[in-house]
């Protein structure tokens, strides 16, 4: 730890697009999907080369990553910096101290939370931003916390993401001053799709469920809502993303609630330790490995928030948001060593192994071999784009199946009935051919019912049919000519079974071809029988 955390000059506009030249050297280079070893070059804050025997220009940084794995930088997805509350207090990280602190623990970039009951949504978001501008240390985005909802608050929605860069907005479900109802958080789950604990988590999936949008619960505060995430999410996924939910407060803050509790700001560190944390817990245990750890860090953040792969990626064309990971590191988590300003760190003592060696955020090196050289106001405001494909495809695709779509014919001119009771089109296998519908009487004469013809008495069988599975049945030229007497439907065999007799341990005879069955059934079988005894035939292909 520094002994003193002064800001770092900040940056004139003339020097921030003199980016430097940086060549990582030897690595194991990790995405989610996969692990290379090769070499990374990085231009003007731009990953321009990945792979081997690359051609470097003169005046370029080398770093050693051998025995390192390079790595796409971390996103955190809820931090709360600078965060004012009612009462007076702000947290103890502002943006420089939180994003600096950020920085340390590899996360290049964060997605902080507007959160303002004395203002209109767009109003608390040019404040935040304008707070943010100015002391950033790595890029970051906004979203927002919605409070109330009318119909002034929609159309202010409406505008920050079309206008302003935000794609996520958060409703709480606790806190009486902050809480919407439940029509409330549905009207804002409508508006969310439209625009881009355990029993209200539970509320917070049905209701989402209910309008198809997408749904991060954040923070995760008790067990029992932990295992209500988890019992919904084994469908689709275990682990998606990681949040720090950063918003410390210091010892002299939080004793304001010494003799009554409810004003103690609630709150506590993460944003240097999220990484550390999901290294230790999740790879050094064997519940992940590198690939899941770079996905739930930072690859799904950023599809989540639709900013893939300009971050969350290493590839020709992404930002140079880099961390070389030194797998054999060891870190034990103190408040006397962590770069927040808060005086205690709520992992203190936790031994980690793993950890950042150097950091680059848009091509600089802001961690150099473990020494940070952060400047404040470095950082940039990153746009979040409404409707992560990542995200909603699956959605979309959903509502797109469930919609009932019209079905074209070739040839249809009024209505089917119409067209069918003139006789149809001379091309239509169903000419001749009227649909049974009520009210018309006499609607379809004999000839074109019945199959075959009176028995002696002039009768006809109630249950006649012309029920065939494919067409042609036999004819009379076949050497069974005699069995015509009963009804031969010929069900087309996928495999070949060779030739043979007649099988008479079938309830009715059964004879087998090279390519065929038949089947004789009597023609005073009832017709359920028939589809029965024909279903029992086809099954035995």
């Amino acid at each position: 730890m520094e002994p003193t955390k002064t800001p770092g000059k900040k940056i004139p506009i003339h020097l921030k697009s003199a980016q430097t030249r940086v060549v990582i050297k030897g690595g194991k280079i990790v995405n989610d999907d996969m692990i290379i070893d090769g070499d990374v070059f990085i231009e003007d804050g731009i990953i321009k080369q990945v792979g081997k025997d690359l051609t470097i220009p003169g005046g370029t940084r080398t770093i050693d990553a051998k025995g390192q794995l390079v790595i796409p930088g971390g996103i955190d997805t809820a931090t709360h910096f600078q965060l004012p509350l009612p009462s007076g207090v702000k947290s103890a990280d502002d943006f420089y101290s939180g994003t600096r602190a950020a920085v340390a623990g590899g996360t290049t970039m964060i997605i902080d939370c507007v959160l303002d009951t004395t203002c209109s949504p767009l109003e608390a978001f040019e404040k935040w931003k304008s707070w943010a501008d100015e002391k950033v240390c790595c890029d970051y985005g906004l979203q927002l916390a919605v409070t109330s909802f009318d119909p002034k608050t929609k159309e202010e929605l409406e505008t920050l993401v079309k206008e302003k860069g935000v794609n996520t907005f958060r409703a709480y479900m606790s806190m009486d001053s902050l809480m919407l109802s439940d029509l409330q958080l549905m009207h804002l789950l409508e508006v969310s799709k439209h625009l881009g604990e355990a029993e209200a988590t539970l509320r917070a999936i049905v209701l989402a469920n209910q309008v198809g949008t997408p749904l991060l619960v954040s923070p995760v505060m008790s067990k029992s809502a932990a295992e209500m995430i988890v019992q919904k999410a084994q469908r689709c996924g275990d682990l998606h993303v990681t949040g720090s939910q950063h918003c410390t407060y210091t010892t002299a803050q939080r004793a304001a609630g010494a003799k009554d509790f409810t004003k103690i700001p609630h709150g506590v560190n993460g944003a240097e330790e999220r990484m550390l944390v999901v290294w230790e817990k999740g790879v050094m245990t064997g519940k992940m490995d590198a690939c899941r750890f770079v996905a739930v860090t930072s690859t799904n953040a950023a599809k989540l928030f639709n900013i893939y792969p300009k971050k969350g990626r290493i590839q020709a064309g992404s930002d140079a948001d880099i961390v070389i990971w030194d797998p054999k590191k060891l870190t034990t988590v103190s408040h006397k060593t962590h770069n927040s300003v808060a005086d205690f760190n709520i992992l203190e003592g936790l031994e980690v192994r793993g950890g950042p060696q150097y950091v680059l955020s848009a091509g600089h090196v802001v961690l150099d071999d473990g020494q940070l050289k952060v400047s404040q106001g470095s950082g940039r405001f990153i746009g979040l784009p409404p409707f992560s494909p990542h995200t909603f495809s699956a959605l979309f695709e959903r509502e797109r199946a469930s919609l009932r779509l019209k079905v074209d014919r070739d040839g249809y001119d009024g209505s089917a009935e119409e067209q069918m009771m003139n006789g149809g089109d001379a091309a239509s296998p169903f000419k001749g051919y009227v649909t049974p519908t009520r009210g018309h009487e006499n609607y379809m004469s004999p000839s074109e019912f019945h199959t075959r013809g009176p028995t002696r008495s002039g009768g006809r069988n109630l249950q006649d049919s012309s029920f065939s599975l494919s067409e042609p049945s036999l004819t009379t030229t076949s050497p069974h000519a005699a069995e015509s007497a009963c009804t031969c439907h010929q069900v087309d065999a996928p495999v070949e079974f060779g030739s043979g007799p007649t099988d008479q341990s079938h309830p009715f005879p059964c004879r087998v071809t090279r390519y065929h069955l038949f089947l004789h059934i009597p023609p005073n079988l009832p017709l359920f029988c028939r589809l029965s005894q024909l279903t029992s035939a086809v099954s035995l292909l």
